[in-house]
């Protein structure tokens, strides 16, 4: 594939990798080098690979910044209200400001997590029932173009 992990993870798992070569392709980056605690992870392409998949923005686009909804507790991510329940919010979901996004349950309490923006989600880091770490990131928004 032509990248190559520094060594293996443990605790990481294959989407979470897949997820950073997809964003690397995207941002047009050859290298990529990410450490958390005792983990680390090295990403690299061939100058080619990323050549190959033509230009990161497209000529004419902006690049407009997004905003990253963290976890401000540890706890229970729920992406719905009930196990039955349709997820609160989607990729490409158009939410508000104060929309709620997930629920963190710290403590069998249910703590809302609200977007701080107006936007379109368009990263999702999490999956329903997955603990979360304080700063762990939940959400990635991009608010709309200024006119």
């Amino acid at each position: 594939m032509g990248w190559r992990v520094a060594r293996p993870m443990a605790l990481m798992d294959f989407g979470q990798i897949k997820k950073m070569v997809e964003l690397m392709r995207e941002h047009g980056l050859v290298e990529f080098e990410l450490d958390q605690g005792d983990e680390r992870v090295r990403l690299r392409f061939p100058e080619t690979a990323v050549a190959d998949h033509g230009p990161a923005v497209p000529s004419g686009n902006v690049l407009r910044e997004v905003v990253t909804i963290e976890a401000p507790l540890l706890g229970t991510c729920y992406l719905a209200g009930e196990p039955d329940a349709e997820p609160f919010v989607q990729l490409g979901d158009r939410v508000s400001t104060g929309d709620v996004l997930c629920i963190i349950e710290a403590m069998k309490l249910m703590n809302e997590i609200r977007s701080t923006c107006d936007g379109e989600v368009v990263d999702l880091f999490v999956e329903n029932g997955q603990v979360v770490q304080y700063g762990d990131r939940l959400f990635t928004i991009r608010p709309p173009a200024e006119a």
